[in-house]
């Protein structure tokens, strides 16, 4: 009796593939291991979903698996199942999100070789075989390379070309080779026991918060929590439950939304779990990132932390999760395979029956509504009050960059010797240079956009891809100067602080100027009071290793509300707040706001802490105009390098879309707010349907009825 194996593919296509089982692997394949299978031209790495006797249609001619790669399976029914589910859910490719579940060593890839013919052997040896083409030969005479391991190794112009001639004439052929990475034995390193002695101490109200989680612990069914709270009280809660976890025999998920944000919490991790608890990140070394996926898939470790793709560690027997920082976007994948970790977690929780705990300071705003509703939220910022002063300054009624109570405010920290954190969220020192006379302005070669204007090294840059050309000040087109234009950025705020502060020690972090090892120094020197005033954009506020400070200044916020973005209000609400948390929470202490917008809803709640009142202001925005979570909504994103064929493509989605008569509301098409991204033109359509199964059904339509690059984002 054949067998046959339905085998899922790391390719963007949501199906699976038949494929005959050859004899030698009858009794050994079974559902969870890895195979070797041809793919069109390719051989790739598949994984096996199910092993049938049942013979496909007549007719059809099935491919045979090539090799069978593991003895047992790598993957459990239970984390199967859960793959599954969360590839439906974002409409992604489940061969996709299983590759990236696996350490890199794991996949066999193919390459395109150059080799030699014994055509090429025999004219090697001839005298008449001599410049770039010896020198070809020569080098793939002992093994075959790749062209572009022969075009780094030769230096020479015309080498393509060359290499087509010597093709036709016999000489050299192309091949296909395999690349099998070495894989790294295991070993489990014994050592003394990790003693779980918690220094944490829980007052009254984190003890009852942790208590009443911990009831759902071990009872076997899904449960999900949101705690409302700074993290200096969502950390003992989480140690809390962690440590009955494991009392329990149950293992831990603790999912952070980037690896800046874990690095304390993680080294915490270290010292009160010891051996207890692995990290699992994209900064370690391929090796170490095998040998610490192999010791969570034998059971070795109790904790697994990191990033969004902790969600897909091979760790059995799951009792709790626990996503913290829950609002931050970081969490959502949008590259191929897309999924958001976020809801990942929900889907995985219930596929483990285990318990789910949320954890935010600002809670994002749909999760909150259907928690509290639940009354699954524990909201522990209800009773704290900020002792610091707070001020909003209306940058209508002062002149110049620096307002008079800024200025006033930071020069009296500078007189105290106190050390001064301000955050502007605009990098370089304009948003572009525009031409003096026929308005010329520099774009990227590869976006859409216009190239960011540094003073500081005269470079222009994609704040998208990062392409960078040198500045030009002379107009290309016409001739005449170039300025400045589109509102200045943080090098004039600088500028504007050291000319106004010329005694004062200051520096600057944002990510287009500064390296990991520079922004650790600055880091350093700041806590060490050798710094005077520190300039960031929002990613200083996701350094929590920065001391509190007596001085907090925060330029334009309202920048976010520009963003063609549903939750742009919430974006300002929460940045506000994530830039209060670093204010020294006494009555000396100071934090304000400039802006032009001092009227607005989400920056006024924040800096005066009416926090609930935002959400309901918030919510009933929502509501009224139909957004999540009173809806469920989607984007379909069309790229490519053709824009008529996206166009195309886009269109037919709207007739496919109108023709089945859903209860859905589209908007659409249009470009993509970026409309063109590192080459690829992009069109937008956005669906929005008060039922998820509606949703589901105008989407499966599209998936199977429009074939193209296309990626799928789902706001629930």
């Amino acid at each position: 009796m054949s067998l046959f194996a339905e085998v899922v593919l790391p390719v963007p296509l949501r199906k699976s593939f038949l494929y005959v089982v050859p004899e030698k692997y009858g009794k050994e394949i079974k559902k969870g291991v890895r195979v070797l299978v041809p793919f069109r031209k390719n051989l790739l790495t598949g994984y096996v979903i199910a092993v049938t006797e049942r013979a496909p249609l007549k007719n059809i001619a099935l491919k045979e698996i090539k090799e069978l790669l593991d003895a047992d399976p790598i993957f459990s029914a239970s984390f199967l199942s859960f793959t599954r589910r969360l590839s439906d859910h974002y409409y992604s490719s489940w061969g996709e999100v299983l590759q990236i579940s696996l350490p890199p060593s794991y996949t066999i890839k193919t390459r395109v070789v150059l080799a030699v013919c014994e055509k090429g052997k025999e004219y090697l040896k001839k005298e008449t075989c001599r410049g770039l083409e010896r020198e070809v030969l020569k080098s793939l005479i002992k093994r075959p390379y790749t062209e572009n391991y022969l075009r780094r190794k030769l230096k020479a112009n015309g080498l393509s070309s060359l290499i087509s001639r010597m093709e036709e004439k016999g000489l050299l052929k192309r091949q296909r080779e395999l690349r099998r990475p070495l894989e790294r034995e295991w070993s489990v390193k014994r050592s003394s026991p990790a003693q779980l002695e918690m220094d944490y101490s829980l007052d009254s109200t984190l003890g009852e918060t942790a208590d009443r989680i911990k009831k759902a612990l071990g009872k076997g069914a899904f449960c999900s929590f949101l705690i409302a709270a700074a993290k200096e009280k969502r950390e003992p809660i989480y140690m809390a439950l962690i440590k009955e976890a494991i009392a329990s025999g149950l293992k831990t998920l603790f999912l952070v939304p980037e690896i800046e944000f874990a690095d304390r919490i993680l080294n915490e991790f270290k010292k009160k779990l010891g051996e207890n608890a692995a990290f699992l990140h994209s900064r370690l070394s391929e090796k170490q990132r095998e040998l610490t996926w192999k010791g969570i898939r034998n059971g070795e470790t109790k904790v697994v932390a990191g990033p969004r793709s902790v969600l897909l560690s091979p760790i059995e027997n799951v009792g709790l999760i626990i996503v913290d920082e829950e609002e931050d976007d970081s969490y959502y994948q949008r590259e191929n395979p897309v999924y958001d970790a976020r809801v990942g977690a929900r889907l995985r929780a219930e596929q483990e029956k285990a318990v789910l705990v949320y954890g935010s300071e600002s809670p994002s705003v749909g999760l909150l509504y259907q928690l509290k509703k639940n009354d699954r939220f524990f909201d522990l910022n209800r009773n704290r009050k900020s002792r610091f002063m707070r001020d909003i300054i209306d940058s209508r009624k002062h002149a110049g960059i620096l307002s008079r109570p800024m200025k006033e405010g930071i020069k009296k920290r500078i007189k105290k010797k106190e050390p001064v954190l301000l955050f502007f969220n605009r990098q370089g020192y304009a948003s572009s240079l525009v031409c003096s006379r026929c308005d010329y302005t520099p774009k990227c070669r590869h976006c859409e956009a216009l190239l960011t204007y540094y003073k500081k090294g005269q470079k222009l840059i994609c704040r998208y891809c990062h392409y960078s050309e040198d500045a030009i000040m002379k107009c290309p087109e016409c001739g005449a100067r170039m300025v400045p234009g589109g509102g200045f950025g943080m090098e004039v705020l600088e500028e504007e602080l050291k000319k106004n502060f010329p005694e004062s020690r200051i520096e600057s972090i944002y990510k287009s100027a500064v390296k990991k090892a520079q922004e650790g120094k600055i880091v350093k020197d700041y806590k060490e009071r050798k710094i005077d005033i520190l300039l960031g954009t929002q990613m200083l506020s996701h350094m929590p290793e920065l001391p509190p400070s007596c001085f907090v200044g925060i330029f334009y916020p309202e920048s976010i509300l520009r963003l063609a973005d549903f939750k742009a209000g919430y974006k300002t609400f929460r940045y506000i707040r994530e830039t209060m948390a670093f204010v020294k929470n006494d009555r000396d202490s100071e934090f304000l706001v400039q802006t032009y917008l001092p009227n607005s809803y989400p920056i006024n709640h924040a800096v005066s802490e009416k926090i609930p009142s935002f959400y309901e202001h918030e919510l009933k925005n929502r509501r009224l105009m139909g957004y999540p979570p009173f809806s469920f909504l989607a984007e379909v994103l069309f790229y490519g390098r053709n824009l008529r064929s996206i166009a195309r493509k886009s269109r037919t989605l709207l007739d496919v879309l109108k023709r089945s008569k859903n209860h859905i509301e589209i908007l659409g098409p249009s470009f993509a707010p970026i409309r063109k991204l590192r080459g690829s033109s992009r069109v937008q359509v956005i669906i929005k349907s008060k039922e998820r199964s509606t949703l589901d059904r105008a989407l499966e339509k599209i998936s199977k009825e429009i074939r193209t690059k296309k990626s799928i984002f789902i706001y629930e």
